[in-house]
């Protein structure tokens, strides 16, 4: 029955793209795409802002951590670049991602010999637009000015051209990884794992960026769980890599639908604790300042961090930020006053994301696309027992044939 169960999922996967289209098109409208989201990813890629301590093995000299999320890894060696990529790397490496699952069908997660579509094709043009990059030539009143136009705009394209070379280059080092990740409850291993394999860039400003990915990689990538990312914080680059990171955080809390279901915090989507962001970023930790010559909290990591959150609030990706108590009520003012950096850390940070979908619209959509995949697989389990049936029958009728 191999061949039938490969069918199931091949016809279920059809519809099921069907339904998510509706649900694409409403959140592309609404200035956010999907990307596969994962403790691993974010631990490799640098975006949880971990501290990395390693272990090196004398005998094997592999090295060896576990991150703060309880993702274990093991690596046949450590370079530099693995756990602390720039954010321009991590940018280019979700908007890969995010082409490549919408070029492949889920199927290929339980059909090992299912076509895979390896390659992602992304117009150069279009990405540096997403990424904030002024690659448009502005109209000019003269010869000279439109001569010094044209140059400025294949200056932009050449030093983003490198950028991206060099990112890619940094991710084709991410090879061969091994990892323990806990995955539905269950530790699950992920053995030799490489992201891509090989990549291009081509041609000026209308020239197209090629990326391969390992067929491995594919199939875990289809396999986690999805979340929205916010298309706005592409246009955030490597020198504000704190707010991208921060930012990064915020938008995965917010759109996590478990955190929108639980009917004892109805607010959890949208509260996070000062100390949770604080991991996500590079900002000073305690023990940071309290090892420096300027002992000050407030101004080494408090006034960064709230210049952060206003930051982000200019460029749109959230509405608004407050400090709050439980379940996002306010605080008091003797409360607000933060006395130490314990006290402060402790406090949870209250938030709306901009251009996002309303939770009727999110609800609605969610419960849509399970109540359709629920009714699609008892479809398809009644469809392959009338097949197996007359598999059955048909093997019958050929033994009786030949016993004749």
């Amino acid at each position: 029955m191999k061949i039938l169960n490969n069918e199931y999922f091949v016809v279920e996967d059809k519809l099921n793209k069907e339904i998510e289209k509706e649900i694409i098109k409403v959140e592309e409208k609404q200035k956010y795409f999907i990307i596969p989201q994962s403790k691993a990813i974010d631990a490799i890629t640098g975006i949880s802002g971990n501290k990395i301590k390693v272990i090196k093995d004398i005998v094997t000299n592999k090295v060896s951590f576990t991150t703060e999320e309880g993702v274990e890894f093991l690596l046949d060696k450590f370079e530099k670049t693995f756990f602390n990529l720039p954010i321009s790397a991590h940018k280019i490496l979700i908007t890969a991602i995010k082409e490549l699952i919408s070029i492949n069908d889920t199927n290929i997660i339980y059909n090992e010999d299912a076509k895979i579509n390896y390659e992602v094709k992304i117009p150069l043009s279009k990405y540096a637009k997403d990424c904030g990059k002024d690659i448009e030539e502005h109209q000019t009143n003269s010869e000279k000015e439109a001569i010094k136009e044209i140059n400025r705009v294949k200056a932009v394209i050449k030093r983003f051209k490198k950028q991206l070379a060099d990112d890619l280059n940094t991710l084709k080092k991410l090879s061969n990884i091994n990892w323990t990740e806990k995955v539905k409850g269950k530790n699950t291993d992920y053995i030799g794992r490489t992201f891509i394999i090989g990549y291009d860039v081509i041609g000026g400003k209308n020239g197209i960026i090629k990326i391969q990915f390992h067929p491995q990689i594919i199939r875990y990538l289809l396999k986690i769980p999805k979340i929205q990312y916010n298309k706005k914080l592409l246009k955030i680059d490597n020198k504000s890599d704190n707010a991208y990171k921060i930012g990064n955080k915020l938008s995965a809390n917010y759109f996590r639908d478990c955190n929108r279901t639980m009917k004892e915090n109805p607010n959890k989507y949208r509260i996070l604790k000062v100390k949770t962001l604080l991991k996500a970023s590079n900002l000073p930790t305690e023990i940071d300042v309290k090892e420096s010559k300027s002992r000050s909290w407030r101004y080494r990591i408090k006034e960064p961090f709230e210049k952060i959150l206003d930051e982000l609030y200019q460029k749109e990706i959230i509405e608004d930020w407050k400090y709050c108590g439980a379940k996002g009520i306010d605080l008091a003012d003797e409360e607000a006053k933060f006395k130490n950096f314990t006290e402060w850390s402790n406090t949870n940070i209250f938030y709306d994301m901009k251009d996002k979908l309303s939770d009727t619209e999110r609800i609605e959509n969610n419960n849509n696309k399970h109540k359709k995949r629920a009714e699609n697989k008892k479809k398809f389990k009644t469809m392959i027992k009338k097949e197996k049936a007359k598999l059955i029958a048909k093997k019958e009728i050929e033994e009786e044939n030949k016993n004749l």
